[in-house]
Order: C-alpha cells, then sequence, then structure tokens
C-alpha cells in the first residue's frame, strides 16, 4: 500500500489511546520509534508470527504486549479491555 493511504499517526496533536502493529520487519523498533514522537506511555501490542524469544524479551523490555499470529479474538479482547480498564483508573 502507498505511503500515502496507510494509517498512521500525525504530529498535529492527536492523541493516541494505543496502538497495534501488525508488520513484517522489526515491529518493537516500530512501536518505540512512536513512542519516542507521541509519548512513552501509549500501550502497544505487537502481533506477530514470530515466536522466537529474542522478540518476546525485546518486547517485554519495552512493556509491549505480544499475540502470536492467528490471533485469537477473545485474546485480543482481553488486552483491549486491559486498556481500557486502564485508561480508567487512570482518569480518576
Amino acid at each position: 500500500m502507498p505511503q500515502s493511504r496507510r494509517s498512521r499517526p500525525r504530529a498535529t496533536g492527536d492523541r493516541s489511546s494505543g496502538r497495534l502493529s501488525s508488520r513484517r520487519g522489526n515491529g518493537v523498533a516500530a512501536i518505540r520509534d512512536i513512542r519516542r514522537r507521541f509519548g512513552e506511555s501509549i500501550p502497544a501490542i505487537l502481533i506477530t508470527a514470530d515466536r522466537s524469544p529474542h522478540v518476546r524479551a525485546a518486547a517485554r523490555e519495552e512493556k509491549i504486549a505480544v499475540l502470536n499470529k492467528p490471533v485469537k479474538p477473545a485474546s485480543l479482547r482481553a488486552l483491549l479491555g486491559q486498556w481500557r480498564t486502564q485508561q480508567m483508573v487512570a482518569a480518576e
């Protein structure tokens, strides 16, 4: 997909409440870059087919949740529910 048609965060003050990343290459690095640009507290889920220990370790170090492909809808719902709960608690 051309870059101009991709959904991407804008630097115009848009707030992101979370980020899902499913991509080839280094998804952990991509999430790290997004957090540097838009805020370290952005929760993220790395959706990957790579089950290697080094990917899990890198994600854990960056506090990134990992879901392996194929993603089970219940697992994704559970993580999104956790985010919602954390945001509600933080807003109190």
